[in-house]
């Protein structure tokens, strides 16, 4: 791991003039012996080591994010048809959507307004080609 001191312009991806620039700003960086470091380092994590919200932090924390987990994790499955272009209500955008919003359309079935992915206020075949455009996405 490297310390703030020790990187040095090569390092840094920026251009000369803004290095200069910043150099005029805040002058040279003044070095800090490792010793000090250290003895700060040293000193701080006795300090909250001895406190009781460290050792709270330590031991409860990660059940609290346990419990959050879980919790996100058994919503998730209530929440799959909240997803926008989700027609089949799976928990995913596929192609599927896509035909099966064409199908409805041509059925002349209940569309739902959720589905109106531009939202101008029309359900139609400019809706499903944005679930398929999503679907067929690589990002």
């Amino acid at each position: 791991m490297t310390d703030h001191h020790d990187i040095r312009d090569a390092d840094l991806e920026a251009p000369a003039t803004l290095l200069a620039d910043l150099r005029s700003l805040y002058g040279a960086p003044r070095e800090v012996p490792a010793e000090v470091d250290d003895t700060i380092r040293r000193a701080v994590w006795r300090h909250f080591a001895a406190t009781p919200r460290a050792r709270i932090v330590r031991y409860l924390f990660p059940l609290a994010a346990a419990a959050a987990a879980a919790a996100i994790l058994a919503i998730l499955p209530l929440s799959r048809e909240s997803i926008p272009g989700d027609i089949d209500g799976n928990g995913e955008v596929d192609i599927l959507d896509a035909f099966a919003l064409a199908r409805r359309m041509e059925a002349t079935e209940k569309i739902e307004g959720g589905w109106d992915m531009n939202a101008d206020g029309l359900v139609d075949e400019v809706d499903v080609d944005l679930i398929a455009a999503v679907a067929v996405a690589l990002w």
